[in-house]
């Protein structure tokens, strides 16, 4: 952050550092990047990641769109401003002063312009600059930027010489960079541009390695053999899973099919095994109290009455038992979260897995009401 102020950039730069590293300021870096025949110090916000799921150790993804197009700036030697995007940029080379400016102003003006040459009342500055760079430079120093034309006022600055750059470069998902209105670049590049689109692959020559992802692990088999059946226009297979990758993959999937096999097995069993238990229980309760409800029939008790003081004691019996339940589980998801932290925050794990969704005990309190509910309405039919 000292390194960023001490260049005076016209952008808010923090003055405390919440990051551990020294190159970042609050989620943004800060990279001089080589521009055709210039450095560009230009900021990239970052997305933080614990960890980049790939077969390799990867610090950092960079957008293939943004590479190529630096890529092609810098091999052919021409201006490309990255602020431009998709429309025209205006990049400022000289500035004329009007008026008798402040020493406080004029060193702060030029700390911001990077320093340019001053003879007597023009600004040449050491590289052309964004317009927009010189407005936010002018505006710190509280000094107006006077139009073509417009009546100097006692103080303030004006634009003599501005190059406004209309082509653009813009970037195709199928690997071809349109430079509209470039004629210089595409002078340089001849028959290997057509209608104004470069095939960055016929350029750059092919890829060599891809990360592909899934959105849902359960898709993750089919895309597999989606990407092992995709082929090329000459009808060769375009990708290649590599075969530890692709024998993990078949492991997990055999441990998968043996859960399948043993859920679909114990599933009807213990269904059978709970109606059973719900029977014997429910039995042993009533005959232990058969007494106390004759006395209450030869009292003129109805059966409908006698079966509801069953179903209300039960009714209050299951609702204290889901309380506890829900008590119980929501302990023990703390404990194995914290515990399950304790592992996964040390080397060698915290490098290679991702645990931010995991769960040891992955059950709601909706998980329990369902289940209560479809216990709870056994009970009623078997009373």
């Amino acid at each position: 952050v000292k390194a960023l102020q001490e260049k005076h950039l016209p952008f808010p730069i923090p003055t405390t550092q919440s990051d551990n590293l020294a190159c970042l300021a609050n989620g943004t870096l800060w990279l001089e990047v080589n521009v055709g025949t210039n450095k560009e110090l230009l900021p990239f916000r970052i997305h933080w990641q614990a960890h980049i799921p790939t077969m390799e150790n990867l610090a950092f993804l960079f957008p293939l769109s943004t590479l190529n197009t630096l890529k092609m700036a810098k091999r052919y030697a021409i201006n490309y401003y990255p602020e431009a995007q998709n429309n025209q940029s205006t990049r400022v080379k000289c500035l004329m002063i009007w008026g008798k400016l402040s020493d406080e102003k004029m060193t702060k003006l030029s700390a911001c312009l990077q320093n340019p040459e001053r003879r007597r009342y023009r600004l040449t500055l050491k590289r052309r600059l964004p317009k927009s760079w010189v407005a936010e430079c002018a505006s710190q120093s509280g000094i107006p930027i006077l139009k073509e034309g417009e009546r100097p006022s006692p103080l303030g600055i004006q634009i003599t010489d501005e190059q406004v750059q209309k082509y653009k470069f813009q970037y195709e998902a199928e690997d071809y960079l349109i430079v509209q209105g470039n004629s210089v670049l595409k002078n340089k590049l001849g028959n290997r541009i057509s209608d104004d689109k470069i095939d960055m692959i016929a350029v750059n020559g092919s890829y060599q390695k891809a990360f592909a992802y899934v959105e849902n692990r359960t898709a993750l088999s089919t895309q597999i053999e989606t990407l092992k059946n995709f082929t090329t226009k000459q009808g060769d297979k375009a990708f290649y899973i590599p075969s530890t990758y692709e024998d993990a993959l078949v492991r997990f999937r055999f441990i998968d099919k043996i859960m399948d096999i043993l859920k679909w097995a114990y599933s009807p069993f213990f269904g059978l095994f709970l109606v059973i238990l719900l029977l014997v229980q429910v039995g042993i309760v009533i005959n232990h109290r058969k007494h106390n409800y004759g006395i209450f029939l030869s009292k003129g008790i109805s059966n409908w009455q006698v079966r509801g003081m069953v179903l209300m004691q039960m009714t209050m019996s299951f609702a204290v038992a889901m309380f506890g339940a829900v008590v119980i589980d929501e302990g023990m998801q703390w404990w194995l979260a914290g515990e399950l932290e304790s592992v996964t925050t040390t080397k060698p794990y915290i490098d290679h897995i991702i645990a931010g969704q995991l769960d040891l005990l992955p059950l709601s309190i909706m998980d329990y009401l369902g289940v209560g509910i479809v216990v709870f309405g056994l009970l009623y039919i078997l009373t």
